[in-house]
């Protein structure tokens, strides 16, 4: 058991005592001997994360992004969804939340980049909504802007629907080019199926192998590992909408050169 574990069943527990209306003063995960086993169990159990996945490398999206779709306007459909998605997913760090909440009436498009207003994100924690920045990339067929377009154009997607639709996976199975999107947002279980898919491909790799190297967060730190060396850190946590540095470190994986220049700068 993780202190994460320990500490969502203290959520839980307090969120039904709210339901209740129990008052904060007699709220029992208020209570300093409660308080004293979550610090307990932080230094017994640790804060180690679980099962962490590694950064998608770019280079690995984008012959990914090529293979799913060597032409925009006669791939099947429903690999141009993959194509967008993980292309904007891994651009605007973002999580499998706040992927479903992209709207097709908020995102915009610029000569120079994309803009989404997303209506929900983690760390929103005043629900104003966040903007995403996209800019356009130098090649139009990995760029995640020109994807979203040409998505929004062969879908014929226009007003309150979502940009990443799912679909039915059974019938896209034996029949891909006549698969139909369904008009709601990709559920997690089919985007995580569809991001493993696409790695398969891409990179040879097998079945079992892809899940246990790579997942839907290796987007958002892959784009994060990459961002985080050349841009302010104020901008870098300001695009992943992380609410403390300590979580944007998290999805930052410093390569060994990097890791190396610590004892180099010793000059011993």
């Amino acid at each position: 058991m993780s202190y994460a574990v320990v500490k969502s069943a203290s959520g839980a527990i307090y969120a039904l005592h709210q339901i209740a209306l129990v008052t904060e003063e007699d709220a029992p995960t208020k209570h300093p001997l409660v308080k004293g086993v979550r610090q307990a169990a932080k230094r017994r159990i640790g804060l180690k994360l679980q099962n962490q996945k590694d950064p998608l490398d770019l280079d690995i999206l984008q012959t990914g992004i090529v293979r799913y779709v060597p032409d925009l306007e006669t791939c099947p459909l429903i690999y141009l969804v993959v194509a967008a998605m993980v292309g904007t997913m891994w651009t605007g760090f973002l999580r499998y939340k706040d992927m479903k909440f992209v709207w097709v009436e908020l995102v915009n498009f610029f000569p120079t980049h994309m803009e989404a207003l997303l209506t929900e994100r983690k760390n929103d924690q005043f629900r104003e909504g966040d903007v995403v920045y996209i800019a356009r990339g130098t090649r139009r067929d990995t760029c995640p802007v020109a994807l979203c377009e040409a998505l929004i154009s062969r879908a014929r997607l226009s007003g309150s629907v979502n940009l990443f639709q799912g679909w039915d996976g059974r019938a896209a199975r034996f029949r891909p080019l006549e698969a139909q999107l369904n008009g709601r947002h990709m559920e997690y279980p089919q985007c995580r199926r569809e991001v493993h898919k696409f790695l398969q491909r891409t990179t040879g790799m097998s079945e079992a192998e892809v899940p246990k190297k790579w997942g839907t967060q290796s987007l958002r730190s892959g784009g994060a590992t990459v961002a985080a060396r050349k841009v302010s850190f104020r901008l870098f946590q300001q695009h992943g909408a992380w609410h403390t540095a300590s979580s944007a470190h998290r999805y930052i994986l410093d390569p060994t050169e990097t890791r190396l220049s610590v004892t180099r700068a010793l000059g011993y």
